[in-house]
Protein backbone atom coordinates (compact mmCIF):
# COMPACT_ATOMS: atom_id res chain seq x y z
CA UNK A 1 0.00 0.00 0.00
CA UNK A 2 1.24 3.48 -0.85
CA UNK A 3 2.10 5.95 1.86
CA UNK A 4 -0.78 8.37 2.33
CA UNK A 5 0.46 11.95 2.57
CA UNK A 6 -2.66 12.91 4.53
CA UNK A 7 -0.85 11.49 7.57
CA UNK A 8 1.60 14.41 7.49
CA UNK A 9 -0.21 17.42 8.94
CA UNK A 10 2.30 20.18 9.67
CA UNK A 11 -0.44 22.56 10.82
CA UNK A 12 -1.79 20.09 13.41
CA UNK A 13 1.75 19.36 14.62
CA UNK A 14 2.48 23.09 14.86
CA UNK A 15 -0.76 23.84 16.72
CA UNK A 16 0.02 21.11 19.25
CA UNK A 17 3.46 22.63 19.85
CA UNK A 18 6.21 21.08 21.95
CA UNK A 19 8.30 21.73 25.02
CA UNK A 20 11.74 23.15 24.40
CA UNK A 21 14.50 23.27 26.97
CA UNK A 22 16.74 26.31 26.78
CA UNK A 23 20.48 25.77 26.70
CA UNK A 24 23.09 27.85 28.43
CA UNK A 25 24.50 30.08 25.67
CA UNK A 26 27.95 29.88 27.23
CA UNK A 27 28.21 26.09 27.44
CA UNK A 28 25.48 24.69 25.19
CA UNK A 29 24.29 22.51 28.08
CA UNK A 30 20.59 22.35 29.02
CA UNK A 31 19.61 24.78 31.76
CA UNK A 32 18.34 23.70 35.13
CA UNK A 33 17.73 20.42 36.86
CA UNK A 34 16.83 17.23 34.97
CA UNK A 35 14.28 16.37 37.69
CA UNK A 36 12.37 19.60 37.00
CA UNK A 37 13.59 20.71 33.58
CA UNK A 38 12.86 24.32 32.69
CA UNK A 39 11.12 24.72 29.40
CA UNK A 40 9.12 26.84 27.01
CA UNK A 41 6.05 25.53 25.21
CA UNK A 42 6.53 26.57 21.59
CA UNK A 43 4.06 26.41 18.71
CA UNK A 44 5.42 25.38 15.34
CA UNK A 45 5.79 27.66 12.33
CA UNK A 46 2.50 26.50 10.75
CA UNK A 47 0.39 27.40 13.80
CA UNK A 48 -2.21 30.07 13.11
CA UNK A 49 -0.95 32.45 15.81
CA UNK A 50 2.64 32.22 14.53
CA UNK A 51 1.64 32.72 10.90
CA UNK A 52 -0.58 35.67 11.80
CA UNK A 53 2.21 37.32 13.82
CA UNK A 54 4.75 36.66 11.05
CA UNK A 55 2.48 38.17 8.41
CA UNK A 56 1.77 41.25 10.54
CA UNK A 57 5.47 41.75 11.25
CA UNK A 58 6.26 41.47 7.53
CA UNK A 59 3.51 43.98 6.65
CA UNK A 60 4.64 46.43 9.34
CA UNK A 61 8.28 46.09 8.24
CA UNK A 62 7.41 46.73 4.59
CA UNK A 63 5.37 49.82 5.52
CA UNK A 64 8.11 51.12 7.83
CA UNK A 65 10.82 50.67 5.23
CA UNK A 66 8.68 52.07 2.40
CA UNK A 67 8.12 55.22 4.46
CA UNK A 68 11.90 55.61 4.72
CA UNK A 69 12.62 55.05 1.04
CA UNK A 70 13.68 58.16 -0.83
CA UNK A 71 13.41 58.90 -4.52
CA UNK A 72 15.26 61.19 -6.87
CA UNK A 73 13.50 64.06 -8.64
CA UNK A 74 13.02 61.85 -11.71
CA UNK A 75 11.17 59.26 -9.61
CA UNK A 76 13.92 56.65 -9.54
CA UNK A 77 14.96 55.02 -6.32
CA UNK A 78 17.58 56.96 -4.39
CA UNK A 79 17.84 55.03 -1.13
CA UNK A 80 15.83 52.05 0.07
CA UNK A 81 14.55 52.41 3.63
CA UNK A 82 15.93 50.07 6.25
CA UNK A 83 14.92 48.95 9.70
CA UNK A 84 17.15 49.47 12.69
CA UNK A 85 18.61 46.60 14.67
CA UNK A 86 16.22 47.44 17.52
CA UNK A 87 13.21 47.36 15.20
CA UNK A 88 14.27 44.01 13.75
CA UNK A 89 14.71 42.61 17.27
CA UNK A 90 11.22 43.82 18.20
CA UNK A 91 9.83 42.19 15.04
CA UNK A 92 11.42 38.88 16.10
CA UNK A 93 10.12 39.24 19.66
CA UNK A 94 6.55 39.58 18.36
CA UNK A 95 6.84 36.25 16.56
CA UNK A 96 8.54 34.52 19.52
CA UNK A 97 5.82 35.76 21.89
CA UNK A 98 3.10 34.49 19.53
CA UNK A 99 4.84 31.11 19.45
CA UNK A 100 5.35 30.80 23.22
CA UNK A 101 2.23 29.64 25.05
CA UNK A 102 3.64 28.69 28.45
CA UNK A 103 6.74 27.98 30.46
CA UNK A 104 7.63 25.73 33.36
CA UNK A 105 10.32 25.91 36.00
CA UNK A 106 11.45 29.28 34.64
CA UNK A 107 11.42 32.83 35.92
CA UNK A 108 12.33 36.17 34.45
CA UNK A 109 13.40 39.06 36.63
CA UNK A 110 11.94 37.39 39.72
CA UNK A 111 8.61 36.50 38.09
CA UNK A 112 7.83 32.82 37.61
CA UNK A 113 4.26 33.36 36.37
CA UNK A 114 4.06 33.11 32.59
CA UNK A 115 2.60 36.00 30.60
CA UNK A 116 3.17 37.26 27.06
CA UNK A 117 4.53 40.53 28.48
CA UNK A 118 7.03 38.76 30.74
CA UNK A 119 8.25 36.35 28.07
CA UNK A 120 8.50 39.26 25.59
CA UNK A 121 10.67 41.19 28.04
CA UNK A 122 12.83 38.11 28.48
CA UNK A 123 13.27 37.72 24.70
CA UNK A 124 14.17 41.42 24.34
CA UNK A 125 16.84 41.15 27.02
CA UNK A 126 18.13 37.65 26.33
CA UNK A 127 18.43 37.55 22.56
CA UNK A 128 20.11 34.15 22.77
CA UNK A 129 16.82 32.68 24.04
CA UNK A 130 14.95 33.99 21.02
CA UNK A 131 17.59 32.59 18.69
CA UNK A 132 17.13 29.17 20.32
CA UNK A 133 13.36 29.43 19.81
CA UNK A 134 13.92 30.34 16.14
CA UNK A 135 16.17 27.31 15.64
CA UNK A 136 13.65 25.07 17.45
CA UNK A 137 10.86 26.26 15.19
CA UNK A 138 12.90 25.59 12.04
CA UNK A 139 12.96 21.83 12.70
CA UNK A 140 9.63 20.19 11.91
CA UNK A 141 10.90 17.12 13.74
CA UNK A 142 10.45 19.01 17.03
CA UNK A 143 6.69 19.14 16.45
CA UNK A 144 5.99 15.66 15.13
CA UNK A 145 3.14 13.89 16.83
CA UNK A 146 4.24 12.08 19.97
CA UNK A 147 7.50 13.99 20.30
CA UNK A 148 8.33 15.93 23.43
CA UNK A 149 11.92 17.12 23.55
CA UNK A 150 12.80 18.73 26.80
Amino acid sequence: MAFDLKDIDLKADSERGSWMRLKDPRTGKPLGDDNAPPGLHILGPHAGAVQQASEQVQKDREEREAARTTYKADGTLDKRGTSTREELLEDDVKVYVAATTDWRNLAWNGTDKFSPETVGDMYRNREWAGKQVRMWMLSHENFMSGRDKD
